[in-house]
């Protein structure tokens, strides 16, 4: 029988400590505070989101879980706050898509590497959105709105969520493969982007149809396509954009990420967690539905392959919309 010599013997011990140390820590995870970092406003879908999530995980967890809203240069700021905080799993961060696939394409110089200083956690969310115009505007249809474009070239404004965000590259396709002129007017978030619609500043912009809905039921906006292949149930008789005769959108999903170096265990944990909370029943018929919300949830390494694709996906479209925030 072959000895094992005792240098192996010691350092598969100590590895096996190891390995049982964080267990242990992440059994007893989390024993103060934790902080989840937002990178836009208060008030837009992604922040609401965040909050719903947060009430349940302080129920789940045992400890306050607060939400820290810090915006500008389109995430980057937040999520760089997010990358740099201690990777102890008292602090993560909430975002979309923007920010961890596309933003690394459209900025020269970025703040982190989305890649390598965080750690997929949870892909939370796909989003139902809806392409929609002001009442103002008199537009009944997509093809209203492409027709005035024709007609008027500039006279149409597009308002966007922000500068290098999905609104703002959909447009900039739209505007190269289909030949339109819409203007682009970006705004600081959702919020602000729906009272310059309802102000009548801007004709054009797509958002998630749970923020619409509460306008569209007063009359105040209108929804011309859904922001995807299939009709949304509250909304049966607007068409897809296909259906209007874009066959091109971009999906959009919410996903959460720790930074680097934060311990696997505790990234297993929090995975689990969350989609303990966005599977609750209560939380889907309360919110998550009425926001136009579909869970998403993966494990870790289910959301790291996909943010692979997506990533590829991300750079192909930034280079066709010749986009660039430098």
């Amino acid at each position: 029988m072959e000895t094992i010599p005792i240098r192996k013997l010691l350092r598969a011990l100590a590895v096996t400590t190891a390995f049982f140390g964080l267990a242990a820590w992440a059994q007893s995870y989390p024993t103060k505070p934790v902080r989840i970092i937002v990178p836009f406003p208060p008030g837009g879908v992604l922040d609401s989101l965040a909050r719903a999530l947060g009430q349940r995980l302080q129920t789940s967890m045992g400890q306050p879980v607060f939400v820290e809203n810090i915006a500008g240069a389109s995430g980057n700021i937040g999520m760089a706050k997010c990358a740099k905080s201690p990777p102890d799993g008292y602090t993560i961060c909430i975002t979309t898509n923007d920010t961890v696939s596309f933003n690394p394409f459209l900025f020269k110089n970025m703040p982190l590497d989305p890649a390598e200083d965080l750690v997929p956690v949870q892909r939370l969310v796909w989003i139902n959105g809806v392409l929609f115009t002001s009442v103002s505007s008199g537009f009944k249809s997509l093809v209203d709105a492409l027709t005035t474009d024709r007609q008027k070239p500039g006279s149409v404004n597009w308002g966007s969520f922000g500068m290098g965000s999905t609104s703002h590259l959909y447009l900039s396709w739209l505007n190269d493969n289909k030949k339109t002129s819409f203007v682009h007017i970006p705004y600081k978030g959702s919020a602000p982007l729906i009272q310059g619609a309802l102000a009548g500043e801007v004709q054009l912009g797509f958002l998630a149809s749970g923020i619409l809905m509460p306008h569209i039921t007063a009359g105040k906006i209108f929804p011309l396509a859904v922001v995807g292949d299939k009709r949304l149930e509250a909304l049966p008789n607007i068409p897809t954009l296909p259906e209007s005769g874009i066959d091109f959108f971009i999906p959009t999903w919410f996903g959460s990420f720790a930074p680097k170096g934060t311990p696997g265990p505790i990234v297993e944990r929090l995975n689990a967690e969350i989609a303990k909370a966005l599977n609750d029943r209560d939380l889907q018929q309360d919110f998550l539905d009425k926001q136009g919300f579909r869970v998403a949830t993966t494990t870790p390494g289910e959301f790291s392959s996909f943010l692979k694709e997506d990533r590829r996906s991300a750079a192909q479209l930034v280079k066709i919309a010749n986009v660039s925030m430098d």
